[in-house]
Formats: C-alpha cells, structure tokens, sequence
C-alpha cells in the first residue's frame, strides 16, 4: 500500500499499556479508507506508510480482549498523539488541583484521553509532575499522620509515569520518596533507593541518602520548630521573635508601669 495523506485516515484506537502505568502516549492506530487499520510508526512524517495491516474484524477483536482501547473517532492530524489517563491518574490530578487546559474525551474504554500536538502532551505531562511534587512537598511538611502519607505515595507513585527520565524533577521525586517511605514504610526504601541510583546516572546511595536526610530536616525539623515559635508567640511569649528584647550591648528594658 502506498502512503496515505492524513486527511483520509482516522483514529480509532491505542495500546492499553499506558492505562496500566497511569498516563501518558499510546500508540496512535488510524483506518485508512478501505477498512484496514495500522499504527503509526512517524506521527512527524509528511505522508504515512501503511505497516502491518489488521481487518476490521481484528481490531475489534483486539479491543475486546483489552490488548486494545477502543478511542473516539478522532481524523487523524499530522504531529498529534493519544493521551491517555486512568482512572487513579484522574483522581491524583483532582487530588492536586492540576487544571488542564486540553479538551479531554471519555473514551468507550471509559478512560480519559485526548488527542493533541507532540509539544501539548509533553508540556501537559511536566505540568502535572510539577504540580503534583509541588503538593507532595506541602502535605509533607510537619510530619503528618499516616492517612496523609498514603495519600503522599499514591501521588508520588502516580508522579513517577510523566516525570522525565533522568531529569531533576525526578531526582527530586525519588527524594520525597525516601522522606514519605521512612515515616511510612521504611523496610520498603532499600528496594526504591536501588532503582533511584539504577535511573539517575551519577547518582550513588550515599549521595541519595543525604539528600534524603536535608529534605528531612527541612520539611520536619525545621518546620516543626518554627510551628513551636509560633505557638508560643501566640500565647504572648514575643521574646521568641526578638520583640522588645534589649540590642546588643545595651542594658535590659523595663517593662511599662
């Protein structure tokens, strides 16, 4: 078959793995006009060559028996990709209050997806990490109790399917990772340091673990001090604050009669 001009196919389907993994790309499968379906290889590519060819019959097939998700009839467009959310993704953005400006369909797989540029579903993808470390790091902060910390990991664990590979932001993901894990579940961090250091060239157990250890002190330590500061600032005690207390070299004050 020769190549096809992207005005004459549409999409109709994507892989189900990104569903399992809580968002991201699937591949794109379009039907040309004689009924045959095929994924594409170069969403970039001017034309698109035709590969393996599947019948109609196949691919509803496929669909049923959930190797494939069925996707709504989008035409198909030149430099655009799926996108694909899951369920438990869905409720961490929700969870996060990340808005997203792109027009997202439930599809009949019941999933959430859309159908947009390379460049939108990349900026989407860091936007939602940021968003979601960001938040992380806030319900962190003051040691809370564990009904917070497994709301935490299930962020942090959804996080992890959009963060870029080997970038700071993950770097800084695996981090919250091994503050969350040592409150929550510290026999369960050993295993996650191990695939840390396996993904992050350059970056050894012993330096992870003392990045660890600052991120502690500073969402734990620290915050818990300057809480304290601020109680008991508000039960009158301002010399806390340095308020009304004598400079340096000076003699003490005297209260006001």
């Amino acid at each position: 078959m020769p190549p096809l001009s992207w005005d004459v196919l549409e999409v109709v389907a994507t892989d189900s793995l990104v569903a399992d993994t809580g968002a991201g790309v699937g591949s794109t499968f379009v039907r040309s006009p004689d009924g045959y379906a095929f994924a594409v290889r170069n969403s970039a590519a001017e034309a698109v060559v035709p590969n393996i060819l599947m019948a109609e019959e196949e691919v509803r097939s496929l669909i049923a028996s959930g190797t494939l998700l069925a996707t709504p009839k989008w035409p198909a467009k030149r430099r655009h990709v799926v996108l694909v959310k899951s369920a438990d993704f869905s409720r961490a953005c929700a969870r996060v209050r990340h808005v997203s400006t792109l027009a997202w369909t439930r599809s009949p797989s019941g999933l959430d997806m859309a159908y947009v540029l390379v460049e939108d579903s990349n900026a989407w993808q860091q936007q939602c990490a940021r968003d979601m470390l960001r938040w992380a790091r806030k319900r962190l902060r003051g040691r809370p109790p564990q009904v917070t910390l497994k709301e935490v990991e299930e962020v942090l664990l959804e996080a992890l399917c959009v963060c870029d590979r080997r970038s700071p932001r993950e770097r800084e993901l695996y981090i919250l990772l091994g503050v969350l894990l040592g409150e929550l579940a510290p026999e369960r961090w050993p295993a996650v340091a191990e695939s840390a250091t396996l993904q992050m060239p350059g970056l050894d157990r012993a330096t992870l673990e003392k990045e660890v250890s600052i991120l502690r002190v500073e969402l734990f330590e620290t915050t818990s001090r300057v809480d304290a500061l601020r109680a008991r600032t508000a039960h009158g005690d301002r010399s806390l604050l340095g308020v009304g207390a004598p400079r340096k070299g000076e003699p003490p004050r005297e209260e006001a009669a």
